[in-house]
């Protein structure tokens, strides 16, 4: 019993040493949004982070279904790039029993102290915290890869494995239901926090409509800023210095000025401001400034719009569904490379049946340009900062349409 205590006592002082010392971290997250192709860029990156061809890594996937398929993904895709890898194998699919030993198992915590990197695959992220961190309490298996990131290390993750790398962790979510307060409840749990700034990171973003889930959890939990990766893409992060990496983009919500109408019982915001990157752009999560790639630096200005400015698009614009894919993107690029000053679309269950909860509950979604909105493009690639976003509930008819006659 003695022995016992003494060891949560060295685990809740290593604890609160390692929150304490966060601000002089000197390694690396990096969080993919899942779906990332075999051929990505962004596993060599991953790769070149923790030290290049000979860095060794440990492989987590207590999240999938198939744990061990899953694993020698993960060792395939580092051996690649000249890295070597360990699979530690814990979590419930592989010894539910005796889970507790297994985390302090000699071995695995030889394995994580020795490694320059350590990479989570997708699944289910509960499964991760439930291993790492049951109760809250972290095991020295997660002390053990909080000490590798402060030496300089890597930990990186996809889909679930980046969903545990904030403070608090998305669980699951209709964006829709979300938004209408119909599964508000058991949405969001307690991350990993392997990302320092008060920032809840969300995956699969903008292929599945997150931001619907992200406004109002960031609202409900207190929080001001949202990451969401997008599928294939990730984002860097050391300290306070994001930059985004892969095919598509991240999304950055900021709540801090954003207020609501509390006399109206459904979601609503405004002030929200809304800013793109892709591969290449930077922002610094203390002052929220947007860098874009040197090539988009270079390139062609459009917001706000230079003396000469063309505008790619004109005519009037209007989305039926904001929550469908990149659609939250489209809309941004079409507000700024424009003459536009505003850009709207709604968000609604089309299909929903009569008797459904709230079914004629919908949201208006209004993007305007603000004082700061700046924008940037080369071809059809676009890094847009300040956008402002006002959401608010709308009464759609049902049936929606019927026929002509």
């Amino acid at each position: 019993m003695h022995h016992l205590r003494a060891w949560r006592l060295v685990v809740l002082l290593t604890a609160t040493l390692w929150c304490a010392a966060w601000a002089h971290a000197q390694g690396v997250v990096v969080a993919m949004g899942g779906a990332v192709k075999d051929d990505s860029p962004m596993w060599a990156e991953v790769v070149r982070l923790a030290g290049g061809p000979g860095a060794r890594f440990v492989v987590f996937t207590m999240s999938s279904e198939d744990p061990d398929a899953s694993a020698a993904a993960l060792l395939r895709q580092v051996a690649r790039h000249g890295a070597k890898a360990e699979h530690v194998r814990v979590g419930p699919r592989f010894n539910a029993a005796g889970l507790a030993a297994s985390e302090r198992d000699a071995p695995w915590l030889q394995a994580v102290r020795s490694a320059q990197g350590a990479l989570f695959s997708g699944g289910d992220q509960s499964l991760i915290t439930q291993t790492l961190a049951p109760g809250g309490e972290p095991t020295p298996l997660l002390l053990a890869l909080r000490e590798m990131l402060q030496r300089g290390g890597v930990v990186a993750g996809s889909s679930a494995g980046a969903a545990v790398m904030s403070r608090r962790m998305f669980t699951g979510g209709n964006p829709l239901e979300v938004m209408k307060g119909t599964q508000a409840g058991e949405t969001v749990a307690a991350g990993l926090g392997f990302i320092g700034a008060d920032v809840l990171v969300d995956q699969h973003f903008l292929k599945r409509g997150r931001i619907g889930r992200l406004l109002p959890t960031l609202q409900r939990e207190g929080l001001v800023l949202g990451l969401g990766v997008d599928e294939d893409s990730g984002i860097v992060v050391r300290g306070e210095d994001v930059e985004v990496i892969g095919s598509r983009g991240a999304l950055l919500v900021d709540l801090r000025s954003a207020q609501h109408d509390r006399s109206l019982s459904e979601f609503n915001i405004r002030g929200a401001v809304l800013s793109y990157l892709e591969a290449g752009d930077r922002l610094n999560l203390a002052s929220l400034a947007v860098t874009p790639a040197p090539a988009k630096a270079a390139g062609r200005a459009v917001a706000p719009p230079p003396a000469n400015f063309r505008p790619y698009w004109s005519g009037p614009v209007f989305f039926a569904d904001m929550l469908s894919d990149f659609t939250i993107v489209s809309a941004m690029q079409q507000l700024v490379d424009s003459r536009r000053t505003e850009v709207t679309g709604l968000a609604f269950h089309a299909l929903a049946g009569a008797g459904e909860r709230k079914a004629d509950l919908g949201f208006e979604w209004i993007l305007s340009r603000g004082p700061d909105t700046a924008a940037w493009n080369v071809g059809d690639r676009y890094s847009i900062a300040q956008v402002q976003l006002e959401v608010r509930p709308v009464r759609v008819a049902r049936p929606l349409f019927t026929p002509w006659r």
